[in-house]
């Protein structure tokens, strides 16, 4: 177990931060489009299938709270099964540290930087990423904390500063889809955007100082962040309409253009959607964190081998994709993002579950 301490609080910044990675460009638009007006009614079945997903995390998290997940995984399962186990579970998180990487190139490159050549920010904006590999969870916390104060204050200042132009109308009527369209839309974003916590299992409950509250906190960012995310979706469909939505890949940043303080400041939509990126960036970081505890402790490599394998993971495939020009944003439309996120975290939910389900048994046996 390593010695790094997390408080209480800073745990639940981290959690914050990772379940909001997926709404810019993931979420938002796959909500409005498979939902449109009837999206409230979707988060409110969401909400219930994330208290079942939070209460399964809160049971795996409590499971030998001295380990972390791969450690717990080494516990349940034999040699080879513990490695084959976690090779799986690295590579979905590798996975989805791609997609939300490329998701936050494509966003950048596609809205500010349009003549720049991608290689270029691509080379920016992992820089950064590939830094934090080399720390410990202990900065991670303080990012989050930092990340997730600073976005609660710009969304909410960008909803106080777009009432004007929200039209009740544009939210009529409230049920315009049928049960099907809804509850599907509500497992999506069930998955896609709760069982992003279960990332927080590479750090083990003894590590988290006052960790006896935990349960309270994690219950009280879950809603805190539910109805935080149902103000942005009210915000996003009044202003906009559900028609102008659906034309765009990211109504919550078309949204924000509509913002004008004191009849002369403009163009802030491009100070205020930095909330997400940072949200994004974060879990790509932690993400790779997660690579970085799964290689050293598979391959009893030091920090300095550690570090220089996980970077050479993410740098390597990253570059030669973009080198290759492959087409990701058509991919992207071709297979749904939503889709394949929600896919990657329900396989990660079913791997968590089978060590709690595992362990449980051969602790009875």
């Amino acid at each position: 177990m390593s010695k790094y301490k997390l408080s209480n609080l800073s745990f639940s910044f981290i959690v914050i931060c990772l379940m909001n990675s997926t709404l810019l460009g993931i979420l938002f638009p796959f909500m409005i489009n498979n939902s449109k007006t009837s999206v409230f009614m979707s988060l409110v079945y969401s909400y219930f299938i994330g208290l079942l997903i939070l209460i399964l995390f809160l049971k795996i998290f409590k499971f030998l709270p001295d380990l972390d997940i791969f450690e717990k995984i080494d516990r349940v399962f034999s040699k080879v099964s513990s490695k084959i186990v976690s090779f799986i579970l690295g590579l979905l998180v590798f996975s989805l540290s791609l997609i939300i990487f490329f998701r936050v190139t494509t966003f950048v490159s596609h809205e500010f930087l349009i003549d720049t050549p991608v290689i270029f920010i691509t080379l920016i904006l992992i820089l950064p990423i590939v830094y934090l590999l080399m720390f410990n969870f202990d900065l991670m916390g303080r990012m989050a904390t930092f990340n997730s104060v600073l976005g609660i204050l710009i969304i909410v200042f960008n909803i106080l500063a777009l009432r004007k132009g929200m039209d009740l109308e544009n939210l009529k009527p409230i049920l315009n889809n049928d049960f099907v369209h809804i509850a599907k839309s509500s497992i999506v974003f069930a998955f896609s955007y709760y069982v992003p916590l279960f990332l927080t299992l590479v750090i083990p409950k003894n590590n988290i100082t006052n960790n006896k509250n935990i349960s309270k906190s994690l219950v009280k960012c879950y809603s805190f962040s539910f109805i935080l995310i149902g103000f942005i979706f009210f915000t996003i469909i009044s202003v906009l309409g559900v028609n102008v939505c659906e034309v765009y890949t990211y109504p919550s940043y078309v949204v924000l253009k509509n913002i004008n303080v004191l009849n002369f400041i403009e163009n802030i939509e491009n100070i205020s959607i930095i909330v997400f990126l940072l949200f994004m960036s974060f879990t790509v970081s932690f993400c790779l964190m997660f690579l970085k505890r799964l290689i050293s402790f598979h391959f009893k490599l030091d920090k300095k081998k550690s570090f220089i394998s996980t970077t050479c993971l993410i740098v390597i495939p990253i570059i030669s994709i973009i080198f290759l020009s492959l087409p990701y944003e058509g991919f992207l439309n071709l297979i749904d993002t939503s889709y394949i996120v929600g896919l990657i975290y329900f396989l990660i939910f079913v791997i968590c579950l089978l060590v709690l389900i595992v362990g449980k048994i051969k602790k009875v046996k």
